[in-house]
């Protein structure tokens, strides 16, 4: 009897240092149990949308499940204050945070999607597009493999993490640009888009400013003659102040500022793609400019993009943001809407209580 309580036990500990280094061995991509099974997973959730005319579900895959959890896993913090007391974060309250967040983030794109559907975006092209290639494609560098991986090594970013933002940020734009009809009209008449090609020179030195003066001149020249305007604005850019600018019409500066008296009146007389002769300006105590602006269109594909800028200028009447626009006001009592009407719910609870901030890589 002994011999076999003996045999069991030795059969048990083998078992259990088997499970052991299969748990802590280099694990591919996936969900796994305590003791280190990989677990066959497709879809994690179940988004059921229901505006009143039908509902209709959709499935998450697994894949952006995991992707978004282990973004926001890691940005979990280390330590979490609880009564006024800093503890360390448990794989339990890390596990609780990055589902809300995941959840939360799938619940908005869902609905961005489904809203931008019912509005008649063309969400497959959206959805399918190659967005790492897109990005390859605009780095100069010849090795746009290698820039493309510190491009999300320095994000903090996965190719999954980064394709998923791609596709929300562009059905976004599609969303806000198919619900603003005329946004592009409203905008460039609450707006300026303004591009300057500005020459300094320092003040009290007659030879500077005449040397200033005279390249100021030939430029105004090749202008006249037909030059492109973006030409002379690279040539001059200067990280001291921004060639290209938005303003509203009381010359506040969108993202901060106020335009100089001189220049707002200027620019209050050009029209879309006309642009001044030669202003000069005092720049500060030492320094004065020559310059020459552009007022430029403002076009709806930059408008309803994620830039900054242009969020502010889709959802406020000015650059002091005291009112929103009516085509926001519109856009998220829409998006809301959806937002309100999405449920989401797992597919298997017994494998979705398997996720966790150590049972998912």
């Amino acid at each position: 009897m002994k011999k076999i309580v003996k045999f069991i036990s030795a059969v048990l500990a083998i078992v259990n240092f088997a499970l052991c280094l299969s748990a802590c061995g280099e694990k591919e991509n996936g969900l796994y149990t305590w003791y280190g099974r990989k677990i066959e997973v497709d879809n994690v959730l179940r988004v059921t949308l229901d505006m009143g005319n039908g509902k209709r579900e959709t499935l998450v895959p697994f894949e952006l499940y995991r992707a978004l959890f282990l973004y926001y896993a890691e940005k979990v913090p280390d330590f979490t204050t609880v009564n006024g007391e800093l503890h360390e974060t448990t794989d339990e309250e890390r596990t609780d945070a990055a589902k809300s967040l995941t959840e939360e983030e799938l619940t908005d794109y869902y609905a961005v999607l489904e809203c931008a559907r019912d509005a008649g975006v063309d969400v497959d092209d959206i959805l399918g597009r190659d967005y790492a290639k897109i990005y390859k494609s605009f780095v100069t560098d010849a090795d746009a493999d290698k820039s493309y991986e510190e491009m999300l090594e320095s994000l903090d970013m996965t190719h999954e993490y980064f394709v998923f933002n791609c596709c929300k940020s562009e059905l976004e734009k599609a969303l806000k640009s198919a619900v603003s009809s005329d946004i592009e009209d409203y905008t460039n008449r609450n707006f300026y888009h303004m591009k300057q090609i500005r020459i300094t020179y320092d003040i009290g030195d007659g030879s500077s400013r005449s040397s200033a003066k005279n390249e100021i001149e030939s430029v105004l020249s090749a202008l006249e003659s037909g030059e492109d305007f973006d030409v002379f604005v690279e040539k001059y850019a200067d990280e001291d102040y921004k060639s290209e600018r938005y303003i509203d019409t009381d010359g506040g500066i969108v993202g901060g500022g106020t335009l100089s008296q001189d220049i707002s009146d200027i620019l209050r007389t050009l029209d879309i793609g006309e642009h001044s002769g030669i202003t000069e300006e005092t720049v500060s105590d030492k320094k004065g400019a020559f310059v020459i602006i552009k007022r430029e269109n403002i076009d709806i594909s930059f408008l309803c993009g994620a830039d900054d800028t242009a969020a502010h200028m889709y959802s406020y009447q000015s650059a002091d943001a005291s009112e929103y626009t009516p085509h926001y006001l519109a856009y998220a009592t829409l998006l809301d809407a959806y937002k309100q009407n999405l449920a989401v719910a797992p597919v298997d609870e017994k494998i979705y209580s398997h996720i966790a901030a150590d049972t998912l890589y």
